[in-house]
């Protein structure tokens, strides 16, 4: 196996495991793939071969059933929807609230005058 089928095959592992909904777990995974592939160039940079980088790099991140757990585990990001959602049944009171508003706006123009409708000339 070469060393980039051991990074696909840990990053297969662990999307099989992420219980996230599909836009979470390609973040989750490009996360994962960019910490195993900067922690395996740290390796290097201090000597080892890039098998035993790459093999240090996994064994520190650990299982990925493991880190697959912790995400799973998270706390679940707000859902923009739901700020729309839960103030759409006051759509319809604010908005006649605004024409009785606009309605009594209108007829005090006409007290301004002294004046009704029936006594202009």
């Amino acid at each position: 196996m070469t060393d980039d089928q051991r990074i696909d095959t840990y990053l297969q592992h662990l999307r099989a495991s992420l219980e996230v909904p599909r836009s979470e777990r390609a973040r989750v995974i490009e996360e994962i793939e960019h910490h195993l592939r900067d922690a395996s160039l740290d390796h290097q940079r201090h000597g080892r071969s890039q098998r035993q980088a790459i093999a240090l790099a996994i064994d520190e991140l650990g299982a990925p059933e493991d880190v697959a757990a912790a995400f799973n585990d998270a706390e679940p990001g707000p859902d923009p929807r739901r700020g729309i959602v839960r103030w759409l049944p006051l759509v319809v009171p604010l908005t006649l609230l605004a024409a009785r508003l606009g309605a009594l706006a209108w007829s005090t123009t006409f007290l301004v005058g002294g004046t009704t409708t029936g006594e202009r000339t």
